[in-house]
């Protein structure tokens, strides 16, 4: 079994959170208490870092809706961030892209 890292850091510019390892249907819970516990705080922006993220199942997505409502209704500004390929492409097959900015860097998510 894969272990799943999310992990949060202050940042000027805002809240970075890695996410390293598989999202997949085990780890989907664990993935979306921790994204949860993060837009709890309602960070003025919130960007997740997928650079480490080697796979995300339909559950893992379903937590980044969750917290893409829960971004919106606190005001946070969600933003996507060094998505690998695969990631990448997931999120633009379910339209995502279309509804959180994503950026090749973090530091250009920080950055506008």
């Amino acid at each position: 079994m894969s272990v799943l890292k999310v992990e949060a850091t202050e940042q000027p510019g805002g809240t970075v959170v890695r996410i390293a390892g598989r999202a997949g249907a085990p780890e989907a819970e664990h993935l979306e208490e921790q994204l949860a516990r993060i837009a709890s705080l309602r960070p003025r922006r919130l960007v997740l870092d997928l650079a480490g993220l080697e796979f995300l199942s339909s559950m893992g997505v379903s937590a980044l809706l969750r917290l893409h409502r829960e971004a919106k209704n606190n005001g946070t500004d969600l933003r996507f961030a060094s998505a690998t390929p695969v990631v990448r492409e997931l999120l633009r097959a379910v339209k995502l892209d279309a509804i959180v900015p994503m950026h090749a860097r973090v530091e250009d998510a920080l950055a506008g």
